[in-house]
């Protein structure tokens, strides 16, 4: 017999739980349309041409630093840190799937396939390389090592986090949520979720938090839930 420990069985019976509070269909309407009328107001005042890409991280910093924000800079750096989700998710897929007997292994097989991607011949077709591949290719030993312990301390725990045997059909990772503000506003909302699964008919979503649970989790939470509800038009809130 499996002991599972009291704060897995606790967050499991809280994914898998029914909603307290359904959010009715009419309610999501009524949201998207403030939400839209907000947002038209907001695109009137960009720059000609340029585009506003909303993500959790940047919800995030406005929400606790918006004097940043008219500084902010989004140009895309990898490092360790921000590529340790793409690698622990695929990990913590092999290892649900069964095909890898723990975080660390399943680590280090999809880093040595993100290798042998890398290193096929650009434009031939045969593979799509993870877009991490190639930057991790020409690390040297001690930066492959630093990925390497990101990404397990990530995968481990994404994957201790849940009893993965109760979740009904989980996906991992996966595409994320995109939502568009019509009217031709230049804004899109972008919501990221590492698991989804369907509670009945409800999409239940579990999202890996960043750093220590500050008081305003219930904004970074909730972000990925809102962007899901409103990118697939859905009836049923997550």
């Amino acid at each position: 017999m499996t002991t599972i420990p009291a704060r897995v069985a606790w967050l499991t019976d809280a994914l898998l739980a029914p909603a307290s509070e359904d959010v009715a269909p009419a309610e999501l309407v009524e949201l998207r349309d403030h939400l839209v009328r907000d947002l038209q107001a907001l695109g009137t005042e960009l720059p000609d041409g340029e585009r506003l890409q909303m993500d959790g991280f940047k919800v995030r910093t406005a929400q606790r630093y918006p004097d940043r924000c008219m500084s902010f800079d989004d140009t895309f750096v990898p490092s360790p840190r921000s590529c340790r989700r793409a690698v622990g998710v695929a990990a913590v897929n092999r290892c649900v799937r069964g095909h890898s007997p723990g975080p660390a292994v399943a680590v280090r097989e999809v880093l040595a396939e993100g290798l042998e991607d890398a290193s096929v011949a650009y434009g031939t077709g045969a593979v799509r390389a993870p877009w991490w591949a190639s930057w991790y290719a020409g690390l040297p030993g001690g930066g492959r090592a630093v990925v390497c312990a990101e990404a397990v301390t990530w995968a481990t725990q994404l994957l201790t986090a849940v009893d993965w045997s109760q979740v009904p059909r989980p996906v991992i990772g996966g595409r994320d949520d995109w939502w568009p503000c019509p009217g031709g506003t230049p804004i899109v909302l972008k919501g990221r979720a590492d698991v989804r699964s369907l509670v009945g008919r409800r999409p239940a979503l579990l999202v890996v938090g960043t750093g220590r649970c500050q008081a305003d989790w219930r904004v970074e939470l909730g972000y990925p839930g809102l962007v899901a509800a409103l990118g697939r038009d859905a009836q049923v809130a997550p």
